[in-house]
């Protein structure tokens, strides 16, 4: 029995046992199954993890795409809106860039220049108003504006101080204007005022003379339909206005209230929309214009109120009209269909004129003071400065929401004040609007071995050893050594001179002086020089004699040690390329590591000068010939372009491979150029096509410089500040070349002003 029941339980014990087993391995791989889920699932995580973040990369690389291509077109949009001189719209496409939060900064050398541009232009707003501005002009000695606004009020501000406004005459429901204008007048000396006031009790217009004083000196009761036009005689005595409903100009002697003369230009226009007439005295009083309706305008000798010959005549009603201060001129605008300003010769002895420009009605012009400017301000919301002496525009002050209907200079002729129906009244230095880009310099051609300062403003050229000076540098000696062969500047008072007998490099000031000083070899052959102001290292160029081997030494500026030499086995005919940067045969990296050169009719070879390598050849086929070229500062990027098609290529030098076709030109390119930070190329063409600028991020155009008028063949580079572009420009008929400044400032100067400007 025993036996039995041990054997039992180890039979019992077995089962359980194997039950246990089959429990432990089925649980094991329960735990494997598990454990292979959970890595599965890691895994999927982490590849759903790489590819959202690859995506979230994509989606912001697209975004940053989508941005440099709109920032491309808003640029080119800039341009044309600049070359409008609309200011306004210039101004709302450079505000979209101002960089906010985490965003790439996009702004570019063409951003900082158009910047620069409006920056320069702007206007003071003196105050917002709460009627429309009817007329304002400046009192006395410039200091004070007097403003007539919608409801008549009249008031007087002055501009030097904290001091409240003078209040002349109080607005009032019942004289709300429709009238653009023509209802304050100074007499030209700016000593008195004459403004229109409506009396609510009697329903009679009044016209109020004003001194100095808040009280008016003279009360002239007008009866009870309103004039426009009004205007003061010189000293005050007489005032002059014209009566729409009654088609008629009054003249009303000052002190005595008397008429003096009464003139009948239409029949009567009792529409409310009283815009029309205009009177203005000549400087000196002794002629009076009258306008009205129908386009008539009358000249009259106030000695006897007879009408001269001339018989002016608009298109339209006359809406102001301005003497030019000699007497010589009338300047004429009118409502609705003319927008031209229209200027008289009184004389009878030159051709009447008309200016075009603006695009809606003038409504007020007005001379400068010296006579050299004639401002006009439009329905079109601009004002145009004409310059007297050929009548030219010379500039548009846009910066009003709505029509202008007031325009006038100070005494100085140095500002003018704007008035309008977005009741704002402007204050424009006329001088930082007709200052455009730095005066070009102008020199005869050929320009031998031209070199310009650091800031562009002055230059020096080298013929037979004498160095002669031009621009901002005119007042310095022309130095003269009879074997310096070129001259490059290293700043405003130091050159680095190349010299052929005995072959040297020379550090002087521009009176001479050697301050520093390294001979070369005396055997070498034909030394050349070029400086690569970015890095501020020279290199030199030298035959070997016996070999048929070309030397390029790189020195440091300004200590002359010497960085590196090497030897290339080139062409004889290679030779004259190798130092031709200028018309675009080489050209060397900003650490002149690398150069770039025509190697003969369709071949390129880019050398590496540390190594003494050849590092790339690119072979541009049957193409008619190299045509430009151009290195990137880092070395890594080449832009070319070939005379058969206008097209610039953009070469990877690492891989060989194209990066780009940029077309833009229709004629055949001459030089190109990167920015010194590498991130513009700017290209030129023959003829009189464009100056095109190209960001290299997306290799997209950005701006647009035309050619100056009468000039052709354009060629543009920029300084190592990488802050001035050149352009050089040469005239139609003249052997004479131009040299232009375009300044786009720095980022950091930018910002400072901004902040200032908070």
């Amino acid at each position: 029995m025993a036996c039995c029941f041990i054997t039992l339980a180890l039979l019992v014990a077995a089962l359980f046992s194997a039950r246990e087993a089959r429990i432990s391995q089925h649980a094991a791989a329960l735990a494997d199954r598990a454990r292979s889920v959970e890595k599965e699932s890691r895994l999927r995580s982490e590849v759903t993890a790489r590819r959202a973040e690859r995506a979230e990369r994509e989606a912001v690389q697209q975004r940053e795409t989508a941005r440099r291509h709109a920032y491309a077109a808003d640029m080119l949009l800039a341009f044309q809106s600049h070359r409008k001189n609309d200011l306004r719209g210039t101004s709302r496409l450079l505000r979209q860039y101002q960089p906010v939060g985490s965003s790439r900064d996009l702004r570019g050398w063409e951003w900082r220049f158009l910047w620069g541009q409006t920056r320069a232009k702007t206007a003071l707003q003196v105050a917002d108003y709460s009627e429309r501005v009817l007329s304002a002009l400046f009192y006395s000695s410039g200091d004070s504006l007097v403003t007539f606004e919608d409801h008549g009020r009249i008031a007087l501000r002055n501009l030097e101080g904290e001091r409240s406004d003078i209040l002349f005459s109080a607005s009032s429901d019942g004289s709300r204007l429709e009238s653009s204008g023509g209802f304050l007048t100074a007499n030209p000396e700016g000593t008195m005022i004459a403004g229109l006031h409506y009396n609510e009790a009697t329903a009679e217009y009044l016209i109020k003379i004003w001194g100095a004083e808040s009280n008016p000196m003279y009360s002239l009761n007008v009866g009870r339909r309103r004039p426009t036009g009004l205007a003061l005689s010189p000293g005050g005595h007489l005032v002059a206005f014209f009566v729409p409903a009654e088609g008629e100009a009054t003249v009303m002697e000052v002190a005595s209230g008397a008429v003096v003369h009464r003139e009948k230009l239409q029949m009567g226009n009792y529409s409310q929309l009283d815009q029309e007439g205009a009177c203005c005295f000549s400087a000196d009083g002794k002629l009076l214009a009258l306008g009205g309706g129908h386009g008539r305008i009358l000249i009259l000798r106030v000695s006897d109120w007879a009408p001269l010959p001339k018989k002016p005549r608009v298109t339209g009603r006359v809406t102001t009209l301005a003497f030019s201060p000699d007497g010589r001129q009338l300047a004429a605008g009118s409502l609705f269909q003319d927008p031209r300003v229209s200027i008289f010769d009184v004389t009878g002895d030159e051709d009447d004129i008309r200016l075009e420009g603006h695009s809606g009605f003038i409504a007020k012009v007005s001379f400068s003071p010296d006579g050299t400017l004639l401002a006009s301000g439009s329905a079109d919301q601009n004002i145009k400065l004409w310059r007297t002496n050929d009548w030219a525009e010379v500039a548009n002050l846009s910066g009003h929401r709505d029509e202008v209907w007031a325009v006038g200079f100070s005494p100085d002729s140095r500002t003018l004040v704007s008035g309008g129906k977005d009741r704002s009244v402007r204050l424009w230095q006329v001088k930082d609007w007709l200052n455009g880009d730095a005066t070009a310099l102008v020199l005869a051609n050929p320009c031998p071995n031209l070199a310009l300062t650091p800031d562009g403003g002055g230059a020096l050229t080298v013929r037979e050893g004498k160095v002669t000076f031009h621009g901002s540098a005119e007042g310095v000696p022309g130095l003269e050594a009879s074997g310096i062969s070129q001259a490059f500047w290293i700043s405003a008072d130091s050159l680095l001179c190349g010299e052929t007998t005995p072959p040297e490099i020379t550090i002087r000031s521009p009176s001479g002086h050697v301050e520093h000083r390294h001979r070369l070899p005396e055997d070498v052959l034909e030394p050349r020089y070029q400086y690569l102001g970015e890095s501020g290292i020279a290199v030199v160029t030298m035959r070997l004699p016996g070999s048929g081997f070309v030397r390029v030494d790189r020195y440091d500026v300004p200590s002359l040690e010497l960085i590196s030499s090497t030897d290339l086995e080139i062409l004889e005919s290679v030779r004259e390329n190798l130092d031709n940067s200028q018309a675009g045969y080489s050209s060397f990296s900003h650490d002149g590591g690398r150069v770039a050169l025509k190697y003969n009719w369709d071949v390129i070879r880019v050398y590496d000068l540390a190594m003494g390598e050849l590092v790339d050849t690119v072979d541009t086929g049957d193409q008619a010939g190299i045509q430009g070229l151009c290195l990137s500062p880092d070395g890594k990027t080449l832009a070319y372009a070939v005379r058969e098609r206008p097209i610039i290529e953009i070469h990877d030098i690492e891989t060989g491979l194209s990066r780009a076709r940029l077309e833009g030109h229709n004629l055949v390119i001459r030089k190109l150029d990167f920015s010194p930070d590498g991130e513009r190329l700017v290209s030129t063409a023959i003829g009189s096509e464009p100056i095109l600028l190209w960001d290299t991020a997306e290799w997209e155009q950005v701006a647009s410089f035309g050619p100056t008028t009468g000039c052709v063949s354009p060629l543009a580079w920029f300084l190592p500040s990488g802050e001035e572009m050149v352009i050089r420009e040469s005239f139609l008929e003249s052997n004479h070349c131009q040299l232009r400044i375009l300044k786009a400032p720095s980022i950091e100067l930018i910002n400072q002003q901004e902040a200032r400007n908070r």
